[in-house]
């Protein structure tokens, strides 16, 4: 019964959103996740779960939504803003960064001072940043890939941040109270809160607030918000104005938004759970 009330909702949501959000582009159906713009925007690389739990990586053309299998497994791709290459995490035993080379169709792995626990991200040219291990309190890693060492930030970085501005100056932290996730955006300068989420559980399940994704002018913050499972929506916070709109408003589940390289796309995931669209809206 609780499928048939969520595929109705679903099927609402999606005349509604059409209505009022304008047209989405499909350009793969089915068990698709993690979009991740690449080569300077002209494609996605995205995460395709397979039947016995194992995840690869798929790569499709955003102009001609032609798909190619990367021959890769893992998660969790990082666009570096290098046309030739991306990141992507290998989580067979340990969690390993691996970089994908798109000329020789090859990867290679990073030699990584210690294995991050999450998503690494980009803070600033030829650097990843992750937070190293399990224990806690955890170490904030800065990785020059290029070089294949560790390097410095020339600011601190408060625990638990997951997403630096692309000009440095804000971090966006994850919190978690009840099993509750939600964001705070932070002004790394004078340490002052500009903007927080208020998910909260009310005695049902729910993810709260995740998955930031800064546009790379820096002047918007895409995040996923999902009140009640399986619907969670895509809102865009604008920086100046530090309001926050919904975007999606489909009654679907809607996830892991990310911005092209030139701002002028957004690519995310949509639909009923367990049976995604990877979709593109300017």
């Amino acid at each position: 019964m609780f499928h048939g009330i969520r595929s109705c909702l679903f099927a609402l949501g999606m005349v509604v959103g059409i209505l009022s959000i304008g047209a989405e582009k499909v350009l793969v159906n089915g068990m698709c996740r993690e979009p991740e713009f690449v080569r300077g925007g002209k494609s996605i690389v995205y995460r395709w779960d397979l039947k016995n739990g194992d995840s690869e990586l798929h790569l499709v053309d955003v102009a001609s939504s032609s798909v190619t299998k990367l021959g890769v497994e893992g998660t969790s791709p990082l666009d570096l803003g290098d046309a030739d290459c991306f990141l992507y995490l290998d989580v067979s035993v340990l969690p390993d960064v691996f970089l994908y080379d798109f000329n020789t169709g090859t990867s290679r792995k990073l030699p990584l001072p210690e294995p991050p626990a999450g998503r690494p991200f980009v803070v600033g040219k030829d650097r990843i940043a992750y937070w190293a291990g399990f224990e806690v309190p955890s170490r904030l890693i800065v990785f020059d890939w290029r070089q294949g060492k560790e390097v410095e930030l020339p600011m601190q970085v408060p625990d638990e941040t997951v997403l630096l501005s692309p000009d440095l100056t804000l971090a966006v932290v994850q919190t978690q109270t009840n099993q509750v996730s939600n964001l705070k955006v932070i002004e790394l300068k004078s340490g002052k809160v500009l903007f927080e989420t208020t998910a909260k559980s009310q005695n049902i399940q729910v993810n709260g607030c995740h998955s930031p994704a800064f546009s790379p002018d820096g002047k918007r913050m895409a995040f996923v918000w999902g009140d009640i499972q399986p619907v969670a929506d895509i809102h865009m916070l604008d920086l100046k104005t530090l309001k926050a709109e919904n975007i999606t408003k489909n009654g679907a589940d809607n996830q892991n938004p990310r911005f092209s390289s030139d701002g002028t796309k957004l690519a995310y995931t949509t639909g009923p759970e367990g049976n995604y669209q990877l979709v593109i809206r300017d």
